[in-house]
C-alpha cells in the first residue's frame, strides 16, 4: 500500500472516532425520571390495549341501568334527607328525632352535655351503627 491509501484509512478511522457520541439513557416513563408530560399519554395508551373488564363493575352498571324512575326517587328522597341530618348537625344545630331513610331509621339525639349522637339502625338486619359527635 502506498502512503495516500494509509493515510486515507487512518483519516477515515480519525474521522469515525471523532463523530462517537457518549449514549445516554433518557427515561420516558415519568415513574423512571422521564418528563412529567409523558404521563397522561402514557396511561391512555396503558387504558387503551387493557382489556379486562371488572365483572363486578358491569353489574353494578346494569343494575344502575335497570331501576325504575320511582325507585331513583327513592334513593334521591333517602339522600336528601341525610343530607338534612348531616347538615344540621355540621352547624350546630341537630334536628333530634328519628327519620325514615327507607332501608333505615336514623335516630338523632343531643345528651346534656352537648354530645350529638346518631344511631342508623338498618330495617332488614337490625344493626345499628353509632356516630358520635362532640360540641362544636
Amino acid at each position: 500500500m502506498n502512503k495516500f491509501a494509509y493515510a486515507s484509512v487512518a483519516l477515515a478511522l480519525h474521522v469515525a472516532a471523532a463523530s462517537a457520541t457518549e449514549i445516554i439513557y433518557t427515561p420516558v416513563n415519568p415513574s423512571f425520571g422521564g418528563n412529567p408530560l409523558n404521563g397522561p399519554l402514557l396511561l391512555n395508551i396503558a387504558n387503551t390495549i387493557n382489556k379486562y373488564r371488572d365483572p363486578a363493575l358491569q353489574d353494578a352498571l346494569n343494575r344502575l341501568a335497570n331501576k325504575t324512575p320511582l325507585e331513583r326517587f327513592n334513593e334521591r328522597l333517602q339522600q336528601s334527607i341525610l343530607d338534612r341530618i348531616s347538615g344540621s348537625v355540621v352547624s350546630g344545630t341537630p334536628q333530634e328525632g328519628t327519620f325514615d331513610a327507607g332501608s333505615f331509621l336514623v335516630t338523632v339525639a343531643t345528651l346534656a352535655d352537648g354530645l350529638v349522637v346518631i344511631t342508623t339502625t338498618e330495617k332488614a338486619t337490625g344493626a345499628t351503627t353509632q356516630f358520635q359527635i362532640p360540641p362544636l
